[in-house]
C-alpha cells in the first residue's frame, strides 16, 4: 500500500490534503479523486452553489505528484467543457512554496475502506 495526498487546486491556490489515505496504487488514488470530485458537484448542486475548486493534484507520500484529475472529468461527458475552460498548462505547475496552508479547508476523498 502506498500513501496519498489529495490536494485541491483552486485558482492558484492549493488547499492541502494534510492525511491522505493509504490505497494500493496511483490508479486506485486516481478513481478515489474521481469519486469525491463527483461527491463535490453533487454538495454544490444540492446547495445550489458554484464549484470553485479545479482539480484534485494527487502526491505521494514524498510530495511528488502522480496524477491530476481536473473536476470536470467527473461530469457526464454531455456537460464537460461548459462554462469557463482552462488554458493550457499543467495542473504539475504549482508552486508548493505559495500555496495556502489551510490545511483540510473541504472534504477530501472518503477515508473508509
Amino acid at each position: 500500500m502506498a500513501h496519498f495526498f489529495f490536494h485541491i487546486k483552486e485558482g492558484d491556490h492549493l488547499i492541502e490534503d494534510e492525511e491522505g489515505i493509504d490505497l494500493p496504487d496511483a490508479s486506485a488514488a486516481r478513481a478515489e479523486a474521481l469519486q469525491a470530485a463527483r461527491e463535490l458537484w453533487a454538495d454544490a448542486i444540492k446547495a445550489g452553489k458554484e464549484l470553485s475548486a479545479e482539480a484534485f493534484v494527487i502526491v505521494d507520500e514524498r510530495g511528488r505528484p502522480v496524477a491530476s484529475v481536473s473536476f470536470s472529468e467527473a461530469l457526464p461527458s454531455q456537460l464537460r467543457g461548459q462554462g469557463s475552460q482552462r488554458k493550457g498548462g499543467s495542473l504539475f505547475n504549482l508552486n508548493r512554496r505559495g500555496t495556502t496552508g489551510i490545511g483540510r479547508a473541504r472534504r477530501g476523498p472518503r477515508t473508509g475502506t
